[in-house]
């Protein structure tokens, strides 16, 4: 062809991640049966998903004060007990993350660890947490400022030294836009595709919070849809798992008296599960300790 684009060098070089089935479908087929991720915490959700995978996306979104951080930490520190994870917290400082797990380990509220000095048998609940804690594999990022490309130059510097199992980031949509001509959903689009692109090169699954629109508010029964992701109609699309929360007790609260006894009623929707069904999950939601657990949990 007398016009070539390309030089037979440059298509070597585009052929260097063609794969021939033939030379790998023995020891892809050899794990079959033995795929499971990292595991969340939540059997139900743990059956489903079959645990966070190296590469994948997932995204945990809802309204505000829905919990979307406190379902996160539930899984960071289920995770971090043996493996090193990593947030990158937008929104609260390290202190306040850090607040929240010894409230989580240590089954005392929130409110009354920031404002109040424990009694005897709290104090031996929280010294306990504080010794448990310590021995937790994860590290917090606070930075205000951050883009896809600044959380890959720092993982790869963590990984130098850390085996880093999964990264969390809290939240998307207060991520910086590197490009401010763009228009914010195009900027969230190309940024989630971005942090997916982390992921599957460096093949550490990742957990990305993110916000819903305000159409739940206007929804009788207000439970929340995969087209709810919010100022993005590409999110749904790159993501490989979407899980959004719905608790009806929040609404009540808001609707019908703000004394209204917050039941814990909680439910998790699968509303995208690239490699797998769909569906809903019953959780508690523990307003004190800011925490979810399985409806069978006990103290």
């Amino acid at each position: 062809m007398k016009d070539k684009l390309m030089s037979d060098e440059t298509d070597i070089n585009l052929l260097n991640n063609l794969i021939d089935v033939k030379d790998s479908v023995e020891s892809v087929a050899a794990k079959i049966g033995d795929l499971s991720g990292l595991k969340t915490g939540f059997t139900a959700l743990d059956d489903v998903i079959i645990g966070l995978q190296p590469g994948e996306l997932t995204i945990i979104g809802g309204r505000s004060s829905m919990g979307k951080s406190s379902l996160a930490i539930d899984i960071m520190l289920n995770v971090g007990k043996i493996d090193t994870v990593v947030m990158f917290s937008l929104e609260m400082s390290t202190k306040m993350v850090i607040q929240r797990m010894l409230a989580n380990l240590s089954q005392i509220r929130l409110t009354k660890l920031r404002t109040e000095p424990c009694n005897a048998g709290e104090l031996i609940k929280f010294n306990k947490a504080i010794k448990d804690l310590s021995q937790y594999k994860i590290l917090i990022d606070d930075s205000s400022f951050q883009t896809p490309t600044t959380i890959y130059r720092k993982l790869e510097q963590i990984l130098k030294t850390k085996d880093v199992k999964l990264f969390v980031i809290d939240f998307l949509q207060l991520m910086s836009i590197a490009n401010r001509t763009e228009n914010t959903v195009q900027a969230i689009d190309e940024m989630t595709q971005q942090i997916r692109a982390i992921s599957k090169n460096l093949q550490i699954p990742v957990i990305e919070i993110s916000q819903l629109n305000r159409k739940p508010e206007d929804r009788q029964g207000h439970e929340p849809r995969l087209s709810d992701l919010r100022a993005s109609g590409g999110l749904e699309q790159v993501a490989d798992v979407v899980l959004l929360l719905h608790r009806p007790s929040y609404y009540a609260m808001r609707e019908i008296a703000v004394e209204s006894e917050d039941n814990g009623e909680a439910y998790l929707l699968i509303a995208k599960n690239r490699n797998g069904p769909t569906g809903k999950i019953p959780l508690v939601w523990l307003g004190d300790i800011l925490s979810f657990r399985s409806p069978n949990w006990t103290f």
